[in-house]
């Protein structure tokens, strides 16, 4: 799912109930609140092959990381795997 151009508009921004059916079916989730992670897209992608599951990959921005992650914990298997790419905040002067 795309979520990550100009404005990010977090899980409310799509079909609620269309999303939820859908993580509800999903074996692994990742939610890629930074650039891109080209392992993890691969990684994913190889899990719906080996164990045969639906996955999910969100791209979202770190401000929506949050809201993906609490909608994923309320409605996806309990066991779901999840991964996540998150920008460091770096404060060093």
């Amino acid at each position: 799912m795309g979520d990550d151009l100009a404005a990010a508009l977090g899980p409310n921004g799509f079909d609620r109930k269309s999303i939820i059916a859908f993580l509800a079916r999903c074996g692994a989730v990742t939610i890629v609140a930074s650039e891109p992670v080209v392992p993890l897209y691969a990684e994913t992608a190889q899990w719906t092959v080996k164990h045969r599951q639906p996955v999910a990959t969100i791209e979202t921005r770190p401000e929506r990381e949050a809201e993906w992650l609490d909608l994923v914990h309320a409605v996806a298997p309990a066991d779901v795997a999840i991964v996540l790419a998150t920008t460091r905040q770096d404060h060093r002067p």
